[in-house]
């Protein structure tokens, strides 16, 4: 009895539980993009709003107006294209028959449809590549308004590369025609770009400043004249500032050297004569030595 009144209990749970589950609703992504943000996505969204331009968006909704020749169902740029419809009639009002079919159901894998074929018509018959679109999610998950804005650009931009000769939103591009080509004069080429060459020729010394080399002397004299005699830069004040003779007036041969040789080689130098011959006296007085009365008596 127990048993069956749990089991009975857990059906009437479990049903209960399903009853639910069909009871919930899907959710709209874009009513939940538009919901209040917080965190990381509130500060993607505040750059994301940064980014926007008023008046280039204008302009973009004047252009799709202008080429799907309709107007947007509202002010919000983002909720007029979510469908699909203008952006396939602008492609075909480019490229008649770009987009075969056209969906006009509000179903929403229907409406992803319609920007898919335009995306790929895109690439297909205007030769745009991703960087140029955005994508399905920008679009109908609102992820960026900028990104749709730019891709509309883009698409205007290759639609006049491609010949289409209506209104125009996007800035004139460079034709091969007008594209300047520089050509490098011959005379004035050196092989360096005047990029690297910075003020050469302009504003560059005329000459090296070489004087504080250690060579500077030597190089500025030049080479000597004998060239045993060594370089000018070594040979200072030569004959220049030099003394005319040396002074050995203190030399320790100064006497001997002064006096010149002594006439008879044997003789002494006339340095250790002294007063020879000068001052000397004739004779030595010796009554004052030892022997002095026996050497007299000899005499």
């Amino acid at each position: 009895m127990l048993f069956s009144t749990w089991r009975s209990q857990g059906s009437s749970r479990h049903q209960h539980q399903h009853e639910h589950e069909h009871e919930l609703e899907p959710i709209d992504m874009a009513e939940f993009r538009s919901q209040a943000k917080f965190g990381l996505d509130k500060e993607l969204a505040d750059h994301e709003a940064s980014k926007r331009e008023p008046e280039l968006e204008a302009k973009v909704r004047d252009y799709v107006e202008q080429l799907s020749g309709k107007s947007f169902e509202s002010d919000d740029m983002l909720e007029s294209l979510k469908d699909g419809v203008l952006l396939c009639l602008m492609i075909n009002h480019v490229k008649p028959g770009a987009v075969r079919k056209i969906n006009e159901s509000k179903m929403p894998f229907k409406m992803m449809e319609n920007i898919s074929n335009f995306l790929r018509a895109c690439r297909s018959e205007l030769s745009m590549t991703e960087a140029d679109l955005f994508t399905v999610p920008d679009l109908y998950d609102r992820v960026s308004i900028v990104n749709v804005t730019s891709g509309i650009v883009a698409f205007s931009r290759a639609a006049d590369r491609n010949g289409f000769k209506g209104p125009s939103i996007a800035p004139k591009e460079a034709r091969k025609g007008l594209v300047k080509r520089w050509s490098l004069s011959k005379a004035r080429f050196s092989g360096v770009s005047r990029l690297n060459m910075g003020s050469a020729g302009i504003m560059d010394r005329s000459a090296l400043d070489t004087s504080r080399n250690i060579t500077f002397g030597a190089e500025k004299s030049g080479p000597s004249a004998n060239p045993a005699e060594g370089s000018r830069m070594n040979n200072g004040s030569r004959g220049i500032m030099q003394r005319m003779s040396l002074d050995r007036s203190r030399n320790l041969t100064f006497g001997a050297d002064a006096s010149g040789p002594s006439a008879d080689p044997n003789a002494t130098g006339r340095l250790a004569m002294g007063s020879r011959g000068v001052m000397e006296r004739s004779a030595i007085n010796r009554p004052m030595d030892a022997t002095f009365g026996a050497d007299a008596g000899r005499k």
